[in-house]
C-alpha cells in the first residue's frame, strides 16, 4: 500500500500541473478521492476531486469561457469548419450559428434535415437515423442483461425511447418500449439493436418523403407529431407559418400538385376588396373598418386598416389579417403599454413603433420607442427573445428575433444611439427614468447602452 500524500506534496504536484496558476491556502487534503477546495485569480473558490485537480483539471468557469472563446464563430465559419470535420458529408442551407450550445438545422442527404446542438456536431455528430442505418448491419446483437439491451440500444437509437418498461429475459424475447411522441410498442431486443423502432415514426418519415417528392422543401415537418395518416397534424409553412392538415390529404397529388397551407391557397386566390372585407368581419367582427383597404398584386402586399378600439390605422397583410392576425397598436405587452402610459405623463417628445429608413433586417425594423431630445431607443424583450416559443414560432423565429435584435444594437452603436433593453422582471419605469438620468448627467459624450441592467459606453 503506498504512502499516503501529505497536504504540501498535494499542492506540490498540483503547481507543477497547473503552472501556479490557482491558491491553495483553503485547501484541506484527506485522500485521493475527496473533494478539496482552491482558489482561482478569476472565479474565486472552486470546488474538485482531488485527483482530477492533480491530473490537469481546473476551474469549470475557466474552461467555459475557453469554450466560448473557441467557439465564437461567424454562420460562415462553422459550416466552412463542419465541412472539413464531417468531410462535406452534410449540407447547412438554413443552418445559422448562435453559440456552440445552441441548436441549428442540418442537412443530410438521405434523411433530410434534422436539428442538433452546435457543439457536438463540431465535435463529430452527425445524422441520427444515419447512426441507426450503419449499425444496424452485421450480426445480431445478443445482450447477456437489461443494463447491456439500454446501454446498447441508446448507442443505436440515441434518446429517442425510453426503456423503463423493459422487462429483460432473453435477447429474443419481446419487450415493451416506448416512444416518447407515440407511446408504448413491442419488440425483440435483437430486432431492436438491428434498427427496428416505433413503426408510427417510421410511417411518419415515409409520409414525409412522399409529401417532399409533391411539395419539395416549401414544408416543414420538424415539430410535426404524426398519429395517423387520418389525424390532423401540425405543419410548418416556410412562408406563412404553422397550420393543421390531414397527412393522407397534405401528401395527396392533386391537379395542382397537392394540398398547401390555407394561406398559399388564399394567397393564389385572388379576393376582392368587398371579399376581403366580408371575411375580415366573419374573423373579427366589427372590429375594424376599411376605408382606406387598396389591394396590391398579392395579399402579401401590405394593406391599411382601422382599428375601432385604439382609433388608429396600421398597416398589415391581408393574407395575415386574414388568418386571424389584428391591430399591431392593441397588441402591445402589458410593459409596453406601461412604458408608454408613463411617458404620456411626462413632457418627453417619444416616438411608440419607430421606423428608421436605414434600420433593416431583411426588411424595416421597428423600435419600441424613441425618444429624440435624448437620443435614446427602448426595447422591452419578452420571453421569445430568450428561447424558442411555440406560440411565437418556435425555434425559427427565435433565431429571427435574436437576428432582428443584433441588427439594432449593431445600428445603435454604429449611429451612435443610447438604447435601453428591458425584460420581465425588472422595473421597466424606473428602468428608464434611470437611463434618462444617466443621459443628463453624460458630460463625456459617450453612447450608453443598458441591457438588461448591464450599463456599457461606447
Amino acid at each position: 500500500m503506498g504512502k499516503k500524500k501529505s497536504l504540501e506534496e498535494f499542492v506540490e504536484e498540483c503547481r507543477k500541473v497547473h503552472d501556479d496558476k490557482y491558491n491553495y491556502s483553503i485547501t484541506n487534503y484527506t485522500r485521493w478521492d475527496c473533494k478539496i477546495e482552491y482558489i482561482c485569480p478569476i472565479h474565486g473558490v472552486q470546488s474538485q476531486r482531488a485527483d482530477d485537480h492533480r491530473h490537469g483539471r481546473g476551474c469549470k468557469l475557466c474552461g467555459r469561457e475557453r469554450t466560448r472563446k473557441t467557439f465564437a464563430l461567424t454562420t460562415e465559419k462553422f459550416i466552412e469548419t463542419c465541412k472539413k470535420k464531417h468531410n462535406n458529408r452534410y449540407s447547412y442551407p438554413n443552418t445559422v450559428y448562435v453559440d456552440y450550445e445552441s441548436a441549428v438545422k442540418i442537412e443530410c442527404a438521405r434523411h433530410g434535415e434534422f436539428v442538433q446542438i452546435a457543439g457536438y456536431h463540431l465535435t463529430g455528430s452527425g445524422c441520427q437515423k444515419c447512426a441507426v442505418f450503419n449499425k444496424s448491419s452485421g450480426p445480431a446483437l445478443k445482450p447477456a442483461d437489461y443494463d447491456e439491451f439500454v446501454g446498447l440500444s441508446i448507442k443505436v437509437h440515441g434518446d429517442v425511447y425510453d426503456y423503463s418498461q423493459v422487462n429483460y429475459k432473453k435477447h429474443y424475447v419481446t419487450v415493451d418500449i416506448v416512444c416518447t411522441d407515440h407511446g408504448p410498442f413491442r419488440c425483440t431486443p435483437t430486432t431492436h439493436l438491428k434498427g427496428k423502432g416505433c413503426a408510427t415514426c417510421q410511417n411518419f418519415d415515409a409520409f414525409v418523403q412522399k409529401a417532399k417528392s409533391i411539395h419539395g422543401d416549401k414544408f416543414d415537418y420538424d415539430k410535426s407529431t404524426y398519429i395517423r395518416s387520418k389525424t390532423k397534424m401540425r405543419i410548418l409553412c416556410r412562408e406563412h407559418g404553422e397550420f393543421w392538415q390531414i397527412p393522407v390529404d397534405h401528401a395527396r397529388v392533386t391537379r395542382k400538385g397537392g394540398f398547401h397551407c390555407p394561406s398559399c391557397f388564399l394567397e393564389n386566390k385572388r379576393l376582392t376588396i368587398d371579399e376581403v372585407k366580408e371575411r375580415s368581419r366573419n374573423i373579427h367582427g366589427l372590429a375594424y373598418k376599411f376605408d382606406k383597404l387598396v389591394l396590391g398584386k398579392s395579399l402579401q402586399e401590405e394593406a391599411i386598416f382601422y382599428c375601432i378600439k385604439c382609433a388608429k390605422y396600421f398597416s398589415q397583410k391581408p393574407i395575415n389579417h386574414l388568418q386571424g392576425k389584428g391591430c399591431s397598436w392593441c397588441c402591445e405587452s402589458k410593459h409596453e403599454k406601461k412604458i408608454e402610459n408613463w411617458l404620456q405623463t411626462t413632457d418627453y417628445q417619444f416616438e411608440s413603433q419607430k421606423r428608421f429608413p436605414d434600420l433593416r433586417y431583411k426588411k424595416s425594423l421597428r423600435c419600441d420607442f424613441y425618444l429624440e431630445q435624448f437620443n435614446l431607443i427602448i426595447e422591452f424583450d419578452g420571453i421569445q427573445h430568450f428561447k424558442p416559443v411555440e406560440a411565437w414560432g418556435g425555434f425559427e423565429e427565435f433565431l429571427r428575433v435574436q437576428a432582428r435584435d443584433r441588427a439594432k444594437d449593431d445600428y445603435c452603436t454604429e449611429k451612435r444611439i443610447n438604447l435601453l433593453r428591458m425584460k420581465d422582471g425588472q422595473d421597466v419605469i424606473q428602468g428608464v427614468q434611470d437611463l434618462i438620468e444617466l443621459i443628463k448627467a453624460n458630460e463625456t459624450g459617450h453612447v450608453l447602452h443598458m441591457i438588461y441592467g448591464k450599463l456599457a459606453t461606447f
